[in-house]
């Protein structure tokens, strides 16, 4: 692979136009959660993925986020650190995010108690 260092804008547009390139940054953690996550997709899978999940986040469903699902997610993510009464930041981001992205993503199972917990285990092991 080979590197390169884009230092003005057109050029970054240009790359980013460009169908041939391919970003990696993703690509580590690719086999672990984000195997058909829309970044780590290229060519006509990375467009149709886009052209769907389009027409899911529009207005009304980001009202109905808000609503009805994100209250529930928070109170998941937080109540272990209210029991404890300590509170990581990092550790919360990361829970957070672990707990969030199942039940946004497309091509996941529901989650429960034990797999938002498999989940973040995994992640917060994934160095070691």
């Amino acid at each position: 692979m080979t590197e390169h260092t884009l230092t003005r804008y057109e050029h970054a547009e240009q790359a980013l136009r460009n169908e041939h390139l391919m970003q990696a940054l993703y690509d580590a953690g690719k086999q672990v959660l984000m195997e058909s996550a829309l970044v780590t997709l290229h060519g006509k899978e990375h467009q149709d993925r886009k052209r769907l999940e389009t027409k899911i986040f529009r207005r009304d469903f980001m009202q109905y986020f808000e609503q009805e699902l994100l209250p529930d997610m928070l109170a998941e993510t937080i109540t272990p650190y209210l029991e404890s009464r300590e509170l990581e930041r990092a550790a919360v981001s990361v829970r957070g995010g672990v707990l969030f992205s199942p039940r946004l993503a497309i091509e996941f199972p529901p989650p429960g108690e034990e797999l938002s917990e498999t989940l973040y285990e995994k992640v917060v092991n994934m160095d070691t």
